[in-house]
């Protein structure tokens, strides 16, 4: 990648990172890929339907 900068946008509840995860779950730079962090301070129990609404 020619700029390694981690580019990110993050509100309160969702943090979105123009980058995808390794296979030790760190953040690599991505010109292709969004990764999302959804309730990254964990104020909210998430099931898997309501996720996958977030995620479409």
């Amino acid at each position: 990648m020619d700029n390694p900068t981690l580019l990110k946008s993050t509100t309160r509840h969702i943090r979105i990172f123009a980058a995808e995860l390794d296979t030790d779950g760190e953040l690599l730079p991505s010109n292709q890929v969004l990764t999302l962090d959804v309730d990254p301070d964990n104020e909210f129990t998430w099931n898997e339907d309501v996720l996958q609404l977030v995620y479409r």
